[in-house]
């Protein structure tokens, strides 16, 4: 992570750790904190499962995508009451870890550390170093700014109680509004705001709590009825634009909307290029909950993923026209997420 790195997934809020970006940053603090390692041996002393490195080992021997299936193990752990006494599960943000006091220990400890400097000393070093020396760069589209993972690593050791620098904090507190060198989201602002006022972060050793400032993760987001429809990208879908700024979130937004309007469905083609029919049967869906209840496709317009029932988040469609037309059938079972 010597620079900028470009890191993939979308996002169910506007707030600070509510975006696969967010995760794959965090998934690599993580790694660089040597969490992996520490997962893997205390699992294996406590003879339980490691639910991050036991994934990586699992992808690894299949040649798969670990950096997915590990985000998904987040999803899996975020927001949930660690009853999951089995599992050993590490990372810096309090919310996606079994044991923040343990890793909290392991990346404060200065005892046989190379110049008894510890694990987060030297992160906090690297990463302000590096936002510090990119801050009049332009940004480019698709990658996090140094100035984000800066302001990330600092929010996620608030959460585990680290006693950070004065200078760190300082520059958190000078540099979080700005849109050029950071671009946090619009709720993320806010929650940097409070987290860095008066009555935020005590820097005593309490951990700082994000939940319940509003930093849900992706199942509580959903139990809760989802994003804002005004902030999604498409109308019923979960997803928001990925950290950007606020300018650019609403310029994002608007090319969203022009996009829709423009985009051809040729994924509605049959191969004469005619549109699909439609089945006869109007009293059952005909198609499974994995793709589109109106048409079959297993993909959203322009390849896309599908967007889901903003009531009932089970059934998915490839785009508002499909959604429309299926609703006279899909209204009859649909039934809206328990809060």
């Amino acid at each position: 992570m010597g620079g900028e790195k470009a890191h993939g997934g979308g996002a169910w809020g506007l707030g600070l750790f509510q975006s696969d970006w967010d995760y794959d940053l965090l998934q690599d603090l993580s790694w660089d904190c040597d969490l992996l390692e520490l997962e893997m041996d205390d699992a294996e002393k406590q003879g339980k499962k490691g639910a991050y490195s036991g994934m990586i080992k699992k992808t690894m021997m299949h040649k798969g995508d670990s950096g997915n299936h590990v985000r998904q193990n987040e999803h899996d752990h975020a927001d949930l009451p660690k009853k999951k006494g089995d599992e050993v599960y590490y990372n810096i943000y309090s919310n996606l870890c079994s044991s923040p006091k343990r890793v909290r220990q392991w990346i404060e400890k200065t005892a046989g550390r190379p110049g008894n400097v510890s694990i987060l000393q030297r992160m906090l070093i690297k990463h302000m170093a590096l936002a510090v020396a990119s801050r009049n760069k332009p940004r480019r589209a698709g990658y996090k700014r140094p100035g984000y993972t800066c302001v990330l690593l600092g929010a996620a050791a608030m959460s585990l109680g680290c006693k950070l620098p004065t200078d760190y904090l300082q520059y958190m507190r000078d540099s979080y509004t700005n849109d050029q060198a950071v671009g946090l989201m619009r709720d993320a602002l806010k929650q940097m705001k409070d987290a860095l006022g008066p009555d935020g972060y005590k820097n005593d050793g309490t951990p700082y709590d994000f939940l319940g400032k509003g930093c849900k993760g992706l199942h509580m987001t959903l139990r809760s009825g989802g994003a804002a429809p005004e902030d999604c990208i498409t109308p019923g879908s979960l997803n928001v634009p990925s950290p950007a700024g606020p300018a650019a979130f609403d310029k994002l937004q608007e090319g969203l909307r022009k996009m829709r309007i423009d985009s051809s469905r040729t994924h509605h083609l049959d191969k004469e290029g005619k549109k699909k029919k439609r089945p006869d049967n109007e009293n059952l869906a005909e198609y499974g909950d994995d793709v589109c209840g109106g048409c079959g496709a297993k993909d959203g317009e322009k390849g896309k993923v599908l967007i889901n029932c903003s009531k009932c988040m089970s059934r998915m469609y490839c785009g508002r026209d499909c959604q429309k037309s299926e609703w006279t059938k899909h209204k009859l079972v649909c039934k809206a997420v328990p809060v």
